[in-house]
């Protein structure tokens, strides 16, 4: 199995970023154990789901800066291209007329089509941003593996104190606070009886 991704650097450079996906695999492949899951195995699992999503929000941080960076890439070599390339080949071509030096969109888009280095950053760019949806899905996942774990034990140990405080919502409740935890009745004060032989509206001791 695949433990680790290399996420090219976004400006087109030597190398790039390494990826650890264990603790992401680890957790997507427990997903049946959310079936049969009880309240000493519980706690387990939920940590398994967040140190998950919480290495996919870190790698999810480090690919958006580099599709930052190859946005900026194919921004610049559009630029060049327009600015250089474009009147340079439309006039070889003899397609250019009158005062118009960069062509119509089409012809523009066309050279731009044919320029290798144009493809290459644009490649990457797509490619790093597959990388981002790839793991955005997987992000997703989890969550929801982790949302029902936490629904199971609401609905089958709802008032259990083996959930520590570590795990978040779970020393809540999904179905809100603990019943031991909830406010006790209030019980009306009873009215104090008047003493046998005592008329309690004037006070007078019956004869």
């Amino acid at each position: 199995m695949e433990t680790a991704k290399i996420i090219p650097n976004g400006d087109g450079s030597a190398g790039g970023t390494l990826l650890q996906m264990t603790d992401i695999y680890r957790a997507l492949a427990r997903v049946d154990e959310i079936a049969i899951i009880n309240g000493a195995k519980a706690p387990e699992l939920i940590a398994c789901f967040t140190r998950a999503y919480a290495a996919l929000t870190d790698h999810l941080a480090v690919i958006s800066t580099q599709v930052v960076k190859a946005k900026n890439a194919v921004a610049k070599r559009t630029a060049i291209v327009i600015l250089d390339e474009v009147p340079r080949i439309l006039r070889e071509k003899g397609v250019l007329s009158g005062k118009n030096t960069s062509g119509s969109a089409d012809q523009r888009q066309a050279v731009l089509d044919v320029d290798v280095e144009y493809q290459q950053v644009r490649d990457l760019l797509q490619h790093l941003e597959a990388h981002y949806k790839l793991m955005e899905g997987k992000q997703t996942d989890i969550e929801m593996m982790y949302l029902a774990t936490r629904k199971i034990i609401g609905e089958n140990s709802y008032g259990s104190r083996s959930f520590g405080s570590n795990f978040p919502g779970v020393d809540e409740g999904i179905l809100g606070p603990r019943p031991a935890e909830r406010a006790a009745p209030i019980v009306p004060a009873q009215k104090e009886m008047a003493p046998q032989g005592v008329r309690a509206s004037f006070g007078k001791v019956r004869d």
